[in-house]
């Protein structure tokens, strides 16, 4: 690989710069190193000599490959939990969206570009004053971001999630970043919305019923009035207490 990027180089000119392991003489360890070169030619193109750079990069190597198993390890205690993950870099509006993030909405990873305009058009357009009015609410506050809304589905039309957040700060107070989670509570609501449908009819069933009841034992109570008036001194034994009941 390295012989054909320097052969890429010579013919044509093309940028040399890879990276590369060999064997240290003195630890034997193999060590990540980054090279750099440029040739120089003479009059009739022909290559004389190549100047170039060596640099370690282990440490950055073993950096970045620590960082990639902490986001794969991350991801997966992401989609454990059934959440979409977000990232919202506040300045450029650009934001990261976890696979599982796209997969809540029917849609597949990185099919939409990642930024808070699409966030925007996703949103049902109710939820999206309330929605930035909660975000400018954290920023200025400090107010746990906390809400429900309605997002675009790609085939399931606008379905109900519960958003959560915390921004980042920098020394001035303004906010950098923002991160946060997204979780389908789509059925839940529907459940809640059904149950408070249910409780509705339920108060107003037993409000016909109690008012339907009221005229007969009116008519009940008063007959009785009426009939121990009348018969109170000619009751005996238990007539009597039949007759208060």
């Amino acid at each position: 690989r390295i012989a054909r990027a320097i052969e890429s180089h010579l013919a044509r000119g093309d940028v040399f710069r890879e990276e590369y392991r060999f064997r240290h003489s003195a630890s034997g360890e193999w060590i990540d190193v980054l090279i750099r070169g440029q040739a120089e030619w003479d009059e009739k193109g022909r290559p004389v000599r190549m100047a170039g750079s060596l640099e370690d990069v282990s440490e950055r190597t073993r950096n970045f490959n620590a960082l990639k198993e902490s986001e794969k390890r991350f991801d997966l205690a992401a989609d454990g939990a059934s959440v979409g993950i977000w990232e919202w870099e506040v300045s450029s509006g650009a934001e990261y969206w976890s696979p599982l993030f796209y997969n809540l909405l029917g849609i597949e990873p990185g099919s939409i570009d990642a930024n808070v305009d699409a966030f925007k058009t996703l949103l049902h357009p109710d939820d999206v004053a309330p929605c930035f009015e909660a975000v400018q609410n954290h920023f200025a506050t400090g107010t746990l971001f906390a809400i429900e809304y309605r997002l675009k589905h790609a085939t399931d039309g606008y379905r109900w999630f519960y958003g959560t957040g915390k921004a980042e700060f920098d020394t001035s107070g303004q906010p950098v970043r923002m991160v946060g989670s997204i979780q389908d509570i789509h059925e839940q609501k529907l459940a809640v919305e059904a149950l408070r449908r249910a409780n509705e009819d339920l108060q107003r069933y037993a409000s016909v019923v109690s008012h339907d009841l009221q005229e007969p034992l009116r008519k009940i109570t008063q007959f009785s009035s009426l009939l121990k008036a009348e018969m109170a001194d000619r009751l005996e034994g238990d007539a009597q207490i039949y007759l208060d009941y």
